[in-house]
């Protein structure tokens, strides 16, 4: 009986210390097996820190993640870190003579007026004969600033044109596209196509195809009462349908002045919030309309905002484009 005693103190221990651990561990104080919580939330990334320009600063903060720490994509949003890809580096150059200074000043002034005037294509065009001259080290110094700056500059507008896409505001993002795109400079469109990565533009996004063989199909029209964007002066403007074809739509327009109901190219407003369908449809009627790059840029977006495999008449249309 006294040895039972003596014991007694030892087992009310040992029970104390394994109900401090049980309840450590319902509170989240202890992790599986004593690992402390942060170690295990840092594992799976569900509050790691994003890496400056790792593209996942804006997807860990608005996105819920899923069971395995992977953030879910938000509908309607650009993945901007799939559909963006930094312009490919010039390697290192080996200093040469030189250019005389006036002449380099003066073309690398071109680089730097039509980066920040966001002509950047001309400005990638202005780059590449600048990039082809003798530079001595100096002069190299510089142009690689100028080059960091356009490259900085064609990431934001290649991001703005994915977002516009993702979101179905394909007039503005075409916009912005053409402004990317000089005539005349068909080596700038890789450049512009690398960086859009697997929007699928392709290296001739103004190409339109030539119609051999049988017409191309008949884009269906917008439904009635279907809100609309069209563009109004520099701007774009809420309206609705009042009649559609494959071709052109009338349009219930309000104003400061009243309600106009204007009839215009179907190609000239755009669906708010399209679906997939719509945007494909949308191609066709661009394609109909000569408009390459507006037809490429639906295709996208239909395929953008689609959770599943493109559709019959996406293929149909992308294989038109190709």
């Amino acid at each position: 009986m006294a040895r039972r005693r003596r014991l007694r103190p030892r087992l009310w221990f040992v029970l104390v210390v394994a109900l401090l651990v049980l309840i450590g561990r319902g509170f989240g104080l202890l992790g599986e097996g004593g690992e402390k919580p942060s170690a295990r939330l840092a594992d799976n990334g569900a509050t790691a820190t994003p890496q400056p320009g790792s593209g996942s600063e804006t997807s860990l903060a608005s996105s819920p993640a899923t069971p395995g720490g992977e953030p879910r994509p938000v509908p309607g949003a650009a993945p901007a870190g799939e559909l963006i890809a930094p312009p490919r580096r010039e390697p290192s150059r080996v200093p040469g003579a030189g250019v005389e200074r006036d002449r380099f000043a003066s073309l690398l002034s071109l680089v730097s007026t039509r980066t920040e005037a966001g002509q950047l294509g001309n400005a990638i065009a202005a780059q590449r004969s600048l990039g082809s001259l003798p530079l001595d080290a100096g002069q190299i110094a510089a142009f690689d600033a100028a080059a960091q700056q356009l490259e900085t500059a064609l990431v934001a507008a290649c991001t703005k044109v994915a977002q516009g896409i993702s979101q179905g505001q394909v007039l503005e993002a075409c916009d912005a596209m053409r402004q990317l795109l000089p005539d005349g400079d068909p080596y700038v469109h890789p450049v512009l196509a690398e960086s859009l990565g697997r929007l699928g533009l392709g290296e001739g996004p103004l190409r339109v195809p030539a119609q051999t063989g049988r017409p191309w199909p008949t884009p269906a029209p917008l439904s009635r009462d279907r809100n609309v964007r069209v563009r109004v002066g520099a701007g774009f403007q809420l309206a609705r349908v009042v009649d559609s074809r494959s071709d052109q739509v009338t349009l219930r327009v309000g104003s400061d002045q009243g309600v106009t109901f204007p009839t215009m190219p179907a190609v000239a407003c755009e669906p708010v919030d399209p679906t997939p369908a719509e945007a494909a449809e949308m191609g066709f009627a661009a394609l109909h309309a000569r408009d390459g790059l507006l037809a490429r840029m639906w295709l996208a977006a239909a395929s953008l905002r689609s959770k599943e495999a493109r559709t019959a008449r996406a293929e149909q249309l992308a294989d038109l484009l190709r």
